[in-house]
Formats: structure tokens, C-alpha cells, sequence
């Protein structure tokens, strides 16, 4: 390995892309190589890319290059485990999209790869102590949770392990957003392919959700539909969702566009998302909550700070981490660039994962288990999942 890091990265779509601009602005790396099966993709991966590298309709081609170091990801969901495992059979690092995978084998799979080499990257197997600037002999497998590399989700995190609110009762997480954007063919509207929206979208939340509680869950239970966005009419035009003008006319619809989804933890503290698709953002963005006997705090994804209200009193505490204005600038809003530091220091150093692979696996064990309770209206144990 060279002293600039070359990365690979696989499918560039607008994430992809997302990808593209958070390494051309690191020092240390760069993008060596780019695929996409889709033409019009892979052209305006190398128009992000800025200069000529190798381009590829076939992602094998860059895993068969010994120059290339890692890659990134950032194919559709269901495809996510047979391209991880192929690169880390290569011997490459990887970092790969959320969500880890749709099925918890596909999980499996992967983490069973990344275990040929050291190990020393999963949860029962920290990474040991390591001289700076000697990397670690093993592959690097780590998921694309970025929410947990931003700063206020990590000032969040450093509250309450700090007592700032007592013992942690509640969580809660608003994400009230816009449709998905449109995907070649479809795939991330199509249950099979993208997990489901809960999957997709929500394995996000429910790793904060996790992290945060600090306790294995132990239940799910909630209520959803395709309603509005999402709803497929078939033949009928007068049920057909928002998403029907903007879909191949072959699309059969099967995700959620709503749900109110609880999940429950060994330590007794509960946990409720709400989702929507088909709403604005709003001013502040997603927005997710921790309360505790002794207070409550909100994070604001969009204004950057937390606010911390005593038990007995309307007016907040106000915590603003630090953010460079620049970094803002990058995929939501500066944590896909915070992710690739922490990857790269990750292959460079053998520092800890933001995110361990078990870890990625249990938010997609929670989200499957979301998925089946909307799907059949009960709560569902954890356990029948995993």
C-alpha cells in the first residue's frame, strides 16, 4: 500500500457521488477507480471525479486491481453482501452503504469475510493496541452509519453517558421528510431490493437508537401503511401515490411511505420513531429526543446544537459541538465526510470503528423486526429475528 490510500468506488449513483466528493477532499486519499453498470451513472461519476480514472461497467474490474487499497459501496441494498464479501476476499478495506444488508444471512456472510483476516475489527475482538501509522494486517469492513460520526449526535451520546438527564427512559426520532429520489429501475422502492423503507431508511435511527439506550433490544411493535406516496392502485388512478408519475410503469410499489414504529430494551428504556414520506423536512430538520427523570434533550439536525431542558422548566441549556462551516457543506450535512476519516484512520492506524459490524447487523435485526410487526400487527420479539 502506497502512502495515499486508493479507493475503488462502486456505483455512483448520488451517493455514490456523495462518496466521490467527500474523498477528493481528503488528505491521503483518493479515487483510483470508479463502476457502475449504469452508463449514464458511470459518466457522471467521472464528472464528479474531475480527472481521468479508470472507469468500469463491471465492479470485479477494480477488485482484481492490486493497486487499488479499498472501496466504497454504494451499489443497491440487496447487492451490498455479495460485493462486500468479494472484496474482502480481495483483501480490500471497505466501506459499505446502509443498509448492511436486507437479511440478517447477508449480514452474516459479511462479517464472516472480514473475520479471515485478524478479526481484531469485531466486537469480541477490539482492535488492540496499535503503533500510529502502522496499519492494521486486516481487511476493514465498516457500514455506512454515518449519523453516528456527527457531532451532535456524538455530544448527545456524551450527555447522557454523562448523567446529564438522569437514568434514560425514552427516545424518541421524527423523520418527517420528502419522497425517495428516484433510483435506476426503481430498486429502492421494491421490497425485495431495498430491504423496505424501514430498512432502507430507518436502520439509521435504530442504530441511534441502540447506541444511545446502550442496552440490547429486546421488542418491537408498530403501525404503518403506503398510504399517500407509496400507494400502488394498480389499474385504478384514483389510488395510486405521489411516487406513480415518477415510476417505470412496469413498478410495483411495496414499501411504506408512514409508520410509528416502538422498539423496547433490556434496561427497560423505549424507544418510538416516527416516519413519514411524504411531508417537508422541516426547519429543523430530522429530530430525535432523550428524555430522563432528570431532563430531556432534543437534537435539531439542522441547527446544529442540542437543547437541555431541566425536568421543571421551559428554558434549555444550549450545547453547540463544533463543526467547521466547510465540512457542512458535505452529504448530510458533513457525516458522510466525518466517516471517511474515521475509515481512513481505521486502515491507517487500526482506530476503533465508528461502527463495529455487529453493531450495523443489530440495527438491521430491529429494522426487520419494525417490518414484520407493521407488516403483521403484533409485537415481535427480537429474538424470532436474530
Amino acid at each position: 500500500m502506497t502512502d495515499t490510500i486508493r479507493i475503488g468506488i462502486i456505483a455512483t449513483g448520488n451517493m455514490g457521488r456523495a462518496h466521490v466528493r467527500c474523498v477528493n477532499a481528503l488528505e491521503g486519499a483518493e479515487v483510483a477507480a470508479i463502476a457502475d453498470s449504469d452508463a449514464e451513472m458511470l459518466k457522471r461519476g467521472l464528472e464528479a471525479v474531475g480527472r481521468e480514472v479508470p472507469a468500469y461497467d463491471d465492479y470485479r474490474r477494480i477488485l482484481d486491481d492490486p493497486a487499488i487499497d479499498a472501496v466504497v459501496i454504494s451499489l443497491p441494498n440487496d447487492l451490498h453482501a455479495d460485493a462486500a464479501v468479494a472484496a474482502l476476499d480481495a483483501g480490500k478495506h471497505v466501506l459499505c452503504e446502509k443498509p448492511m444488508a436486507t437479511a440478517l444471512a447477508d449480514c452474516d456472510r459479511m462479517i464472516a469475510a472480514g473475520k479471515k483476516g485478524s478479526g481484531s475489527l469485531f466486537a469480541e475482538h477490539p482492535q488492540g493496541p496499535q503503533e500510529k501509522g502502522t496499519r492494521p494486517p486486516f481487511p476493514v469492513l465498516q457500514i455506512g452509519l454515518e449519523l453516528r460520526c456527527a457531532p451532535n449526535y456524538r455530544e448527545l451520546k456524551r450527555l447522557i453517558a454523562a448523567g446529564e438527564i438522569g437514568r434514560l427512559h425514552m427516545l424518541w426520532c421524527h423523520e418527517f421528510r420528502d419522497p425517495f429520489y428516484p433510483k435506476v429501475d426503481d430498486w429502492i422502492v421494491k421490497r425485495a431490493r431495498s430491504g423496505g423503507t424501514l430498512v432502507e431508511k430507518d436502520c439509521h435511527h435504530f442504530d441511534l437508537f441502540n447506541w444511545l439506550a446502550d442496552s440490547p433490544p429486546v421488542r418491537v411493535t408498530g403501525f404503518g401503511g403506503s398510504d399517500a406516496v407509496y400507494a400502488d392502485g394498480g389499474e385504478n388512478p384514483l389510488r395510486r401515490g405521489l411516487w406513480r408519475d415518477l415510476s417505470h410503469p412496469d413498478t410495483r410499489m411495496d414499501v411504506l411511505d408512514n409508520a410509528w414504529v416502538i422498539v423496547e430494551y433490556e434496561n427497560h428504556a423505549r424507544a418510538c420513531l416516527g416516519l413519514c414520506m411524504f411531508t417537508s423536512h422541516g426547519k429543523d430538520g430530522l429530530v430525535l429526543g432523550a428524555i430522563g427523570a432528570q431532563g430531556q434533550l432534543v437534537s435539531a439536525e439542522r441547527r446544529y446544537e442540542i437543547e437541555q431542558y431541566p425536568p421543571d422548566g421551559d428554558t434549555p441549556t444550549i450545547h453547540r459541538p463544533t463543526i467547521a462551516d466547510a465540512d457542512k457543506q458535505f452529504s448530510h450535512r458533513g457525516a458522510v465526510l466525518f466517516e471517511h476519516r474515521a475509515f481512513l484512520a481505521a486502515i491507517r492506524d487500526g482506530a476503533p470503528l465508528p461502527v463495529t459490524p455487529q453493531e450495523a447487523r443489530l440495527s438491521i435485526a430491529v429494522a426487520l423486526a419494525a417490518e414484520r410487526a407493521v407488516a403483521e400487527k403484533r409485537v415481535v420479539e427480537i429474538a424470532e429475528i436474530s
